[in-house]
């Protein structure tokens, strides 16, 4: 037979409780100032997991893994989407060939190899292009700089992949050629989603009058990956 003992703004002391805890019906966590409670008492686990591979929706994550997980995506972030950041930049060789056709024409304006003015992350160049070291999403950009004394010229670009043109476009440049107007200039920035081992080319073409556009010393591609 149990003993009930009425203890009220008393204390009491002891080594020990035994027995299942059925009774304990009003205890008052709030009052509860010191001790341990084992994890195993818990409903819910508690995990030590440094990428959060489980993706529980009970339990939780120790401090170690919300640190270690925070700071590898702090770390990606930094990198333009990887540990590395990756980043290239071009200058365009002159060329005369830019205004020749209606159609647009793969032209090699690209630098020999080694002609990078920016090479962070292992791109590689040729006439042709330039190559990406790896997979990712990427922002590519070009400003052209054109001289003619072509009346109305009006040359025009677009990127091209592996050779193959892009939809976007720059605006075509005009060139009014009179009254000192021999120059102009357009830009051309968008996102693409490369493969390691893709090259981005240039192709040019004319949207007004025919013969030779110089391009200038100046014009540039950039491109930069940000995931």
């Amino acid at each position: 037979m149990a003993t009930e003992i009425n203890l009220q703004n008393d204390d009491i002391t002891v080594n020990s409780v035994s027995g299942n805890g059925s009774g304990l019906t009003s205890l008052n966590a709030s009052n509860i100032s010191s001790g341990t409670l084992s994890s195993a008492r818990l409903s819910f686990s508690i995990l030590d997991e440094d990428a959060m591979t489980s993706n529980s929706a009970t339990d939780v994550p120790s401090q170690q893994s919300v640190k270690s997980y925070v700071d590898t995506q702090i770390a990606g972030v930094g990198g333009g989407g990887g540990a590395t950041l990756e980043a290239a930049k071009a200058f365009m060789s002159a060329n005369s060939a830019v205004n020749n056709t209606t159609a647009y024409s793969q032209i090699n304006v690209f630098p020999a190899t080694g002609g990078l003015v920016l090479n962070q992350g292992s791109f590689t160049s040729s006439a042709s292009g330039i190559v990406v070291p790896s997979s990712g999403v990427y922002i590519v950009g070009a400003n052209m700089l054109y001289n003619s004394t072509v009346v109305r010229a009006a040359p025009e670009y677009r990127f091209s992949i592996n050779g193959t043109g892009q939809p976007e476009e720059s605006v075509s440049s005009y060139i009014r050629a009179t009254s000192g107007h021999n120059e102009s200039s357009s830009s051309l920035t968008t996102l693409y989603n490369l493969v390691a081992g893709d090259e981005i080319g240039l192709q040019f073409r004319r949207q007004a009058g025919a013969g030779t556009v110089n391009l200038e010393t100046g014009s540039h591609v950039f491109i930069y990956r940000v995931a």
